[in-house]
């Protein structure tokens, strides 16, 4: 699996993540919007992406918003490449005490 992007996460996350595709493996979508379905192993979430150019995207929405509910602010969030022959991106989250 390839590093999409990380973030530790912080109360100005709270309306979406900014983040560049490192791996260059999201759709190029410019001006448009794509859905990633995202999975930690045991939880999964829909959420919505912008595709601003030039790799960038801006990942919001309310699965974004459902997902920092409780105590996620200050964890590291990393989000990872598709695997062959998976439907979904994984995300990692490390908890950060």
């Amino acid at each position: 699996m390839e590093v999409i992007d990380l973030v530790y996460l912080a109360a100005n996350n709270a309306a979406g993540w900014l983040f560049r595709d490192h791996t260059r493996t999201l759709p190029a979508a410019p001006g448009g919007r794509i859905v990633l379905t995202v999975s930690d192993g045991s939880e999964s979430w829909q959420f919505e992406c912008k595709s601003l150019g030039d790799n960038m995207y801006y990942m919001t929405g309310r699965e974004w918003t459902r997902f920092l509910v409780g105590t996620r602010i200050h964890d590291r969030v990393t989000l990872y490449s598709k695997q062959d022959g998976e439907n979904f991106h994984r995300l990692e989250v490390v908890r950060r005490d």
